[in-house]
């Protein structure tokens, strides 16, 4: 991907995690239920700007630097800081299906808070390794 699409990637699933928050608020439920999830997602929507910066950077010194040592090192470990959170979707899932049916959107926005950076980081591998 192109350095502006890696852009609207991660700027456009920060909006998605804030536009899940507003649904969240819209829609009627208990007041605990709301603000765990309202808390939930806040906490994503943080982690994913975090992170897709650091990422976003990434990718441009790539894209300036021409070190191959340099790209692997960025690939390496970016794909392990993303391996975790990753893995760990897997038994949210089951728990999310199990428990309310409103936690979906908390669910979601774990999704797209750890999935984008994962495809930021094979973006290296298949952009300036490859």
């Amino acid at each position: 991907m192109d350095w502006w699409l890696l852009l609207i990637l991660w700027l456009g699933g920060w909006l998605v995690i804030i536009l899940l928050n507003v649904l969240n608020r819209a829609v009627s439920g208990t007041d605990y239920v709301i603000e765990n999830i309202e808390n939930e997602l806040v906490k994503d929507g943080n982690n994913l700007f975090a992170t897709g910066l650091v990422y976003f950077l990434g990718n441009l010194l790539c894209l300036f630097a021409d070190l191959s040592v340099l790209h692997w090192i960025l690939f390496v470990v970016g794909v392990a800081f993303c391996a975790l959170p990753v893995l760990s979707l897997i038994p949210m899932a089951f728990d999310t299906f199990r428990m309310f049916k409103r936690y979906w959107l908390s669910f979601f926005g774990a999704v797209v808070c750890d999935v984008i950076p994962l495809v930021m980081a094979l973006n290296i591998y298949f952009m300036y390794i490859r």
